[in-house]
């Protein structure tokens, strides 16, 4: 775990870092997938914004509309820039949707949009996993094996770690491929 990096007085949060990092990666992938694949690079990367705003404001109303008591008292405490009090499952829902609904009313063609953004997908899945083992996050069981790691007081099996694996092997597949595969097929690996 590293969940603090520690600049002389600064002290920056890994994951978030970790994650914004891997967004930023993400999208520079999608645009440069989206110009190979001869897509608008601008109503792509739109989409993309609309997604991640739509995500962040639905991913914060549906943890209000969870726990309203909470903020019956101090209505404007559900500003607050706190990113635990997001609901990731509505967020990455209401952010699907409102890209489904942008890209049917710009006529994007749904395979090669799709397809722009798999290789995003992978290079978020890596950001993810990274960003869950400096924080020690998302853990596995409790495990006895020669590459378990210790975390919080036991040995457990390095979910993080397979996921990043798991998200390295699909791009380096979707890399030696791309050329070969028919529209729609690359997001689907």
């Amino acid at each position: 775990m590293f969940p603090i990096l520690q600049l002389g007085p600064l002290a920056f949060p890994v994951a978030p870092l970790t994650l914004l990092a891997g967004v930023w990666v993400a999208l520079w992938v999608a645009e440069k997938e989206a110009l190979r694949l001869g897509l608008d690079v601008e109503r792509l990367n739109t989409l993309a914004l609309v997604g991640l705003i739509a995500g962040v404001i639905g991913a914060r109303l549906a943890y209000v509309a969870r726990f309203p008591a909470v903020y019956a008292a101090d209505p404007l405490s559900a500003l607050s820039p706190n990113p635990i009090t997001l609901s990731a499952t509505e967020g990455v829902m209401i952010g699907l949707l409102a890209m489904v609904a942008y890209g049917a009313w710009r006529a994007l063609p749904l395979r090669l949009t799709l397809d722009a953004f798999a290789p995003a997908l992978a290079v978020l899945a890596a950001a993810l996993a990274l960003a869950n083992l400096a924080s020690g996050d998302a853990f596995g069981a409790p495990a006895r094996l020669p590459w378990s790691i210790y975390l919080w007081d036991d040995y457990r099996h390095p979910t993080q770690a397979y996921v990043l694996i798991a998200a390295l092997l699909t791009l380096g597949t979707w890399w030696f491929s791309r050329r070969a595969l028919a529209p729609g097929v690359a997001f689907l690996l």
